[in-house]
């Protein structure tokens, strides 16, 4: 399945699962330029996001007192549009944070964007009005090196399934691959040298192609892996669904595998996918510069990559206090 392919499929997936919600509020006359626009974005989260942001703008739009199609908004109704969200959020239930208010904003824009590029409009009414201001924060919760340990210690035993698990955690706390990244590895992106090895990705954020060299345990691990893969054509993803074995591994999927595990060790906190590539910033900015991290991981500002320096030397000086508290 290419990738234009996969993504039409997931979004016949959204589209039937808010199937009453696009029918009451975006209407099939809006629909395709709707999915248009979705289509054009390279991150399944991003598209996800999006998608759902988009559904709560146009049901403002229709439940506005005078209705009005979305080529004709003014800068106004968007003003209304963020004041209803800071009130009442989306759907009425609980007043929107200045987060999500943000991001909503930032969908809505990037839609009209898109319009413009389309010939369907000549500006976009989100262009000037004014957004929350969100300081940057990581707040992706993060595990430790005995954390992982016993992660991929609940992996040992010999089986397809393990292996897939082992070769996917040590990747990504090895890399710092987005999860997306990984999931659209073909096996094409790994190269074998000799005893040496490492994958071409193209970052989902910067656009630039990232080589990553590989650890001996990564390169045995993905090898392990592989040796249960019936055929390997350079086309095929590097990942696959264990029971669709032709499609590349689910997002849905990756994240239950960490979750999973990091529930079985006894993790309360929110371990998630991202956590994995915190794990990687978080120890490679102890040996190398804000500078090679960024560069290493596809953070398109060095300002990312900061923040996570920053909390890394916040944790470091808790830490330090409470080891001097025993003095």
């Amino acid at each position: 399945m290419n990738l234009v392919s996969q993504k039409k499929s997931e979004l016949r997936g959204m589209a039937e699962s808010h199937r009453s919600d696009l029918l009451k509020y975006v209407g099939p006359e809006n629909s395709g330029v709707l999915f248009k626009f979705l289509l054009s974005l390279k991150s399944a989260n991003t598209r996800r996001a999006y998608f759902r942001d988009l559904i709560h703008f146009f049901r403002f739009l229709t439940e506005k007192k005078q209705k009005k199609p979305f080529v004709s908004v003014t800068r106004t109704d968007i003003d209304h549009y963020k004041e209803v969200l800071r009130r009442y959020g989306p759907v009425g239930a609980k007043p929107s944070t200045d987060a999500t208010i943000k991001r909503k904003l930032a969908a809505t824009s990037k839609f009209y964007k898109f319009l413009i590029r389309e010939d369907l409009l000549k500006f976009n009414p989100v262009e000037y009005v004014e957004r929350p201001k969100v300081p940057l924060e990581v707040k992706t919760e993060v595990f430790s090196p005995v954390e992982l340990k016993k992660m991929l210690g609940l992996f040992k035993d010999s089986n397809e399934k393990n292996a897939l698990k082992t070769a996917l955690l040590l990747l990504q706390v090895t890399t710092g691959l987005r999860i997306g990244e990984i999931l659209g590895l073909k096996v094409a992106n790994y190269f074998r040298e000799g005893d040496s090895a490492f994958l071409t990705v193209k970052s989902s954020k910067s656009s630039r192609v990232l080589r990553k060299e590989l650890s001996r345990k990564v390169i045995d691990a993905l090898d392990s892996y592989l040796l249960y893969r019936d055929s390997l054509n350079s086309s095929d993803p590097l990942f696959v669904g264990l029971i669709k074995k032709d499609c590349p591994l689910s997002q849905g999927s990756a994240f239950a595998i960490i979750r999973r595990a990091a529930k079985k060790i006894g993790i309360e906190r929110k371990i998630n996918n991202h956590s994995a590539r915190a794990y990687f910033i978080t120890q490679a900015l102890d040996y190398v510069s804000l500078g090679e991290v960024q560069a290493e991981v596809g953070h398109s500002s060095i300002v990312m990559t900061n923040e996570y320096d920053k909390r890394r030397r916040d944790n470091s000086k808790k830490l330090g206090e409470i080891i001097s508290s025993f003095d």
